[in-house]
């Protein structure tokens, strides 16, 4: 077994420095609740003044493991995140060497050979045939026009006796009359649409 040497030194209120055989750390906080910062990494340190029960933990270590664990929850995030980064890559590049890629403006067309050929595309004439105009449809032919005898509906001209009917029910207000002038009104129009259509 060793020796081992440990001294603490208080700055101010609340904040130490632990020197020991290692490397000196710094301690925050009060008595029974601190946190140490050192090489060894980051520790959080519980306990109980004068009982000597404490607890002391890792807490960097503690995150390193949970993104860790949380990258390798997701395999394919890597796979994702490394053809995003060559695309951009590949950009990149592109724009980088983009002068080389680029043709030379000596050998392309110049101002005067543009203009002479947009003008023979907008003088030359057209090799679409002409459209042909569709020929009309033929309109079927116009009904008779109704005679005397034929096309006048089953009352022939009807206006007259119904107006008949009409004035004969308006002047009538006794409901005997009413009724005997309505059948005889009835019996005019039936007995002129049949001498009509005879």
């Amino acid at each position: 077994m060793g020796f081992r040497f440990r001294k603490s030194i208080n700055i101010i209120p609340g904040v130490r420095i632990n020197l020991s055989n290692g490397a000196p750390s710094l301690s925050v906080g009060p008595r029974g609740a601190s946190l140490s910062f050192g090489k060894r990494g980051t520790y959080a340190n519980l306990g109980l003044p004068g009982t000597g029960l404490s607890y002391r933990t890792r807490i960097d270590r503690t995150v390193r493991e949970r993104q860790n664990s949380r990258t390798q929850s997701n395999p394919g995030l890597r796979e994702a995140l490394e053809q995003e980064v060559e695309r951009l890559m590949t950009a990149i590049t592109a724009i980088t060497n983009i002068h080389e890629f680029s043709p030379s403006p000596v050998d392309g067309n110049t101002w005067a050979s543009l203009e002479s050929h947009y003008l023979q595309l907008h003088q030359r004439t057209f090799d679409r045939p002409v459209p042909v105009r569709p020929s009309k449809p033929e309109y079927s032919p116009l009904p008779s026009a109704p005679d005397e005898r034929y096309g006048r509906g089953f009352l022939g001209d009807g206006s007259k006796p119904m107006r008949l009917a009409l004035n004969d029910r308006m002047r009538t207000s006794d409901s005997g009359n009413w009724k005997w002038r309505t059948l005889s009104a009835k019996t005019h129009c039936l007995n002129n649409g049949m001498r009509n259509n005879v």
